[in-house]
């Protein structure tokens, strides 16, 4: 049975932006040696959690404040919300620099799902966060972004999934590998012609 595509589902920093965030030196001024960093953030003590929040926000401010859009973001928005196709951010990020880069950028979404919402990607939940805010079966949502954390978060509610990078993954297993962002617009279109 085909599936119509009614929301699109962005990653932020590597998807819709340029990626900035060096998350080994993040780790290092924090003091943690292995990843993923949020999940080894919650094995934290309480005071020593809160130093490593306090670092990563102001890391993630610092890469909003400077951050440029990947090429082909402004014409799939365009494509996107001419067609009434629903859009959002899913994002390991804060909300705080989340929102400071679409402000920046002066880009609109319909929600915004970050770390504070729900547990993060990998993680299937906050995609179904979003399903209920956007009144949108995750069978009727592309998630799209540029690690394979993405394509399992996408994989695991349901979502079609596609992932943005130059070289192929061997450790995602997207329904579709991208390398321009515009190539969405056909594959949108090819979607819901039927």
């Amino acid at each position: 049975m085909p599936r119509r595509i009614k929301a699109v589902i962005f990653d932020l920093d590597g998807t819709i932006t340029k990626p900035v965030l060096d998350f080994v030196k993040i780790k290092q001024e924090i003091g943690l040696n292995r990843a993923p960093l949020l999940e080894a953030m919650e094995g934290m003590k309480p005071q020593e959690r809160k130093r490593a929040e306090e670092i990563l926000e102001r890391h993630e401010k610092k890469a909003a404040a400077g951050s440029q859009l990947n090429p082909g973001v402004r014409e799939l928005f365009q494509f996107l919300k001419k067609q009434g196709i629903k859009t959002a951010i899913l994002t390991r990020n804060s909300r705080r620099s989340t929102e400071m880069v679409l402000e920046k950028h002066g880009l609109e979404v319909d929600e915004i799902a970050t770390r504070e919402d729900a547990r993060p990607k990998p993680s299937p939940e906050p995609l179904f966060h979003l399903s209920k805010r956007l009144a949108v079966p995750p069978e009727e949502m592309l998630m799209v972004g540029d690690f394979y954390f993405d394509v399992l978060c996408g994989r695991s509610a349901g979502a079609l999934t596609a992932l943005f990078s130059r070289e192929p993954s061997t450790e995602a297993e997207p329904d579709f590998h991208i390398k321009d962002l515009k190539e969405l617009i056909g594959i949108i279109r090819n979607l819901n012609a039927v």
